[in-house]
């Protein structure tokens, strides 16, 4: 009788585990299908097409929903409709859900520096990202370095400015956007010379 007792234990726990097997099994399938659709919203939104976008991207966050580079994409179609609230939103909560958030709080900081009044804490998220671990890479930092410099340019600090300008020329951010920000920045301290020299350099002159 306890050998049969024992067995049947045994039956229902193995039941158990091929259950829970198979649920994560849909899961990690519908995780995948979910990753997919937002891959080719992505590819809709850089072809420009942001109606195509918003439908590959609803299929996949009724699949995931705090997938962060869902969070992420979403944000950027909120932003194209002048929602930056709710971009807002959906950016924190892709740097909350995120392993590697450095992504979602850059384009955070740029959000928020880009709004009226909304300069230091757009500098906020973007320190941030540049103190994460692993750290960003090269590029992502010249991006992140050249928003921190614009903000502060916005938020009326030139002297601060040019100097997270200088680091993103120092991590390589491109010259079309970085030297109109360097120059205003010089210009602002007073530094014409500076300014000039910026403008004739062939590395950072403002290209179409």
């Amino acid at each position: 009788m306890m050998k049969l007792g024992w067995t049947i234990a045994r039956l229902a726990i193995a039941g158990a585990l091929g259950a829970a097997a198979l649920a994560l099994a849909a899961l990690a399938s519908g995780d995948a299908t979910a990753r997919r659709h937002i891959e080719a919203a992505s590819q809709w939104l850089a072809a420009r097409q942001p109606e195509r976008a918003e439908a590959e991207l609803r299929a996949g966050r009724a699949l995931f929903p705090d997938e962060p580079n869902g969070l992420e994409l979403g944000a950027r179609l909120l932003i194209l409709r002048d929602d930056n609230g709710a971009a807002e939103a959906a950016l924190r909560r892709a740097a909350a859900c995120s392993a590697q958030p450095g992504a979602a709080l850059r384009a955070l900081g740029k959000t928020l520096a880009d709004e009226p009044g909304g300069e230091a804490r757009g500098a906020e998220a973007l320190e941030r990202s540049l103190q994460l671990s692993p750290p960003p890479s090269r590029q992502e930092a010249g991006m992140a370095w050249l928003s921190l410099g614009q903000a502060a340019l916005s938020g009326g600090d030139p002297g601060r400015a040019a100097w997270a300008l200088r680091r993103a020329q120092e991590a390589g951010a491109p010259g079309r956007y970085l030297a109109p920000a360097l120059v205003q920045a010089y210009e602002r301290l007073g530094l014409r010379d500076a300014a000039a020299v910026i403008r004739t350099d062939p590395t950072l002159a403002p290209r179409g």
